[in-house]
């Protein structure tokens, strides 16, 4: 994509989540964009929570009968992180982008450089 980041530049895009969340996206690590499974449309992101969030609602009668009232049921939402790198993992986004940028740049043996650096 033609982006010059220095290591020092992308430390300090890792301090800001949101920062983060937008590169990680614009270089297609996790995806920006998702369909819903439920209703197939397109998914807002909600970057606070990092969530995929359907606006559609599904509802649900309430007692079972023809035209009744019904009451709304939950929204859809999947992680942003789902089936990346980042899913399942107990250790923050900031720092799994810090130990990759440090494991591409730092020649061998940096193992332990970078347990220390990164407080591991």
């Amino acid at each position: 994509m033609g982006c010059k980041h220095t290591l020092l530049d992308f430390t300090v895009l890792t301090t800001d989540a949101v920062k983060l969340c937008d590169f990680l996206i614009a270089h297609h690590v996790v995806a920006g964009i998702y369909f819903c499974d439920v209703c197939h449309h397109e998914c807002r992101v909600d970057d606070r929570r990092q969530l995929f969030h359907c606006d559609r609602q599904e509802t649900v009668k309430l007692h079972g009968g023809g035209g009744g009232p019904k009451s709304p049921k939950d929204t859809h939402l999947k992680s942003l992180v789902a089936g990346s790198w980042f899913d399942r993992q107990k250790f923050s986004q900031e720092i799994i982008s810090r130990f990759c940028a440090l494991w591409l740049v730092i020649p061998h043996p940096r193992t332990i450089f970078i347990q220390q650096e990164l407080a591991m």
